[in-house]
């Protein structure tokens, strides 16, 4: 009877931070005075040992960070969620992983979201949330968080953003490794799809050569196919 009852109120708790995200969602910026009663649940289950519950928290964190008003919680939060983005990406592959894993797929989703909005509120920790990031990924089970961060990751290596591409553009090849596993899977949407290969076409054949060097078999064989299908897109 205890465990059945630790369940239910598991549940009731599941429950509840899935109501709090679709209020995040759809009122967003105009329940921010209610936020007391109900944020501080969300960002303490952020470290819940519960995986599922963590996820939820997670996604919610995401949902909050869109709104001016969370830049006084993006401290605490973005310390939270790159402790369970470098726990998580630490445990095995084993399949009773997944959802831990699927945690921290949200919890990539929350840092960047927050490096993007409250980047002022973030300034002390900026550098380590974008090793955070850019280690955490290549997203692993959630595939509309997977679509989001790759898509963000394709945007700011073509904008060259200093903290992503590195000194020198140092950290290039092996993120567009990351590009490359991503392509044409779940884990990306067609746009962006489309968009990591052209700019393998844009990068030209000799910068190619170069990171196909750093590359396994397996990302040079994809590579080949992500040229060829690209330059038949652009015939």
């Amino acid at each position: 009877p205890q465990r059945a009852s630790e369940q239910a109120v598991k549940e009731d708790r599941k429950l509840a931070l899935m109501v709090i995200c679709d209020i995040l969602e759809h009122l967003g910026q105009r329940v921010t005075s209610f936020w007391p009663q109900f944020v501080p649940k969300l960002v303490e289950d952020i470290h819940n040992p519960d995986p599922h519950l963590r996820q939820v928290a997670c996604y919610g964190a995401f949902l909050a960070a869109k709104v001016p008003d969370f830049a006084p919680l993006a401290l605490e939060v973005a310390n939270g969620l790159s402790q369970v983005v470098t726990q998580s990406r630490q445990r095995s592959k084993k399949k009773s992983e997944k959802i831990v894993q699927a945690c921290a797929d949200n919890a990539l989703s929350a840092i960047i979201e927050i490096l993007t909005v409250h980047s002022q509120a973030v300034a002390s920790i900026k550098a380590q949330l974008w090793q955070v990031w850019l280690g955490g990924l290549p997203c692993q089970e959630d595939d509309s968080e997977g679509e989001r961060n790759h898509k963000k990751l394709l945007e700011l290596i073509q904008q060259e953003k200093p903290e992503v591409v590195g000194e020198g553009g140092q950290n290039v090849p092996k993120l567009f490794g990351v590009l490359v596993d991503v392509y044409k899977t779940d884990m990306t949407d067609e746009e962006t799809s489309k968009g990591i290969g052209l700019f393998a076409l844009r990068l030209g054949e000799s910068k190619l050569e170069g990171f196909a060097a750093q590359f396994s078999e397996k990302q040079r064989k994809k590579l080949l196919r992500i040229v060829r299908e690209a330059q038949a897109g652009k015939a």
